[in-house]
């Protein structure tokens, strides 16, 4: 993910205003209407491995999906809220999901 479409725990992520919240079995995601760019956050807890390395692969293979995404999603913030560890996934079921999820969304 770049740098560029990243949200920062600064403020970004604690102060966010009411959203519209799309659920899964994998994941929720919040979305945000944005003006200007488009960002994106995940999160995974430490409740779904507490294996670094795992939670890490998860949001790295979540990230990838987004990124191959985000032409699509200007002019929102998305968050993702990790329920399931993803790290046995391949990157094409996370993608393929969260566009699932995002055509709920309409």
């Amino acid at each position: 993910m770049a740098k560029a479409t990243r949200l920062k725990i600064d403020g970004s992520l604690r102060a966010v205003k009411p959203g519209k919240k799309v659920r899964s079995d994998l994941f929720d995601i919040l979305i945000y209407p944005n003006k200007g760019k488009t960002g994106f956050a995940v999160t995974v807890s430490t409740q779904i491995s507490k294996k670094a390395t795992r939670r890490n692969r998860t949001r790295r293979l979540v990230a990838a999906a987004i990124s191959s995404l985000a032409a699509d999603l200007d002019g929102y913030n998305l968050i993702f809220r990790i329920k399931k560890d993803l790290s046995e996934f391949k990157s094409d079921q996370v993608r393929d999901e969260i566009l699932k999820v995002l055509s709920k969304r309409q």
